[in-house]
């Protein structure tokens, strides 16, 4: 008795080519994009809402600024970084010599007023740290928001996507316009 062969079933069949545009439309990448591009939609009306005006005494933040002090230190602890190695840290990236433990000590304390972090002494501290919460806190009374490298990335790709849609938008328009010319 003869064998004879039979088709292989239809799913093992090898589809018809896919164009270039079909295939790029099938990336989970794009599917991503465009997933990022409508959550975008939905956020942006809300990042250009600008905060309310503060009311006078409303931005007095110290004490904020020493929980969040003391909270960087502690997580630094947490890490295995004391605040004898910060503050030497902090003076060495200032070039200063070092910052005081003491002094830091008394940053972290709400009670222990005129013991301030100065503006110029942030960029040190946030990378002694490696704690971003107090530039944030700050950047947020101001109606602002902190964007990392790594979140520069996703930014540039939204711009790029932004422009890129765009870009599609007018070339659509352009053949609409001349295939009405056409007729």
């Amino acid at each position: 008795m003869a064998k004879t062969r039979q088709n292989p079933p239809e799913r093992m069949v090898n589809p018809a080519p896919q164009s270039p545009d079909q295939m790029v439309k099938d990336l989970p990448l794009l599917t991503l994009i465009r997933e990022a591009q409508r959550r975008a939609d939905q956020v942006r009306p809300m990042l250009e809402r600008r905060p309310a005006a503060p009311t006078p005494g409303s931005l007095d933040c110290r004490v904020a600024v020493s929980n969040l002090v003391a909270q960087g230190l502690d997580a630094a602890a947490k890490r295995g970084v004391d605040r004898f190695a910060i503050s030497a840290d902090i003076g060495r990236l200032m070039g200063t010599g070092s910052v005081s433990k003491a002094r830091l000590d008394k940053i972290a304390a709400p009670s222990q007023e005129g013991f301030d972090l100065k503006a110029h002494e942030l960029p040190a501290y946030t990378l002694a740290t490696k704690d971003e919460g107090l530039i944030r806190y700050l950047a947020a009374q101001c109606g602002l928001h902190v964007v990392t490298d790594e979140d520069m990335a996703l930014v540039e790709l939204g711009r790029l996507t932004q422009a890129n849609s765009e870009v599609q938008r007018t070339q659509a328009q352009l053949l609409e316009a001349i295939t009405r010319a056409a007729k």
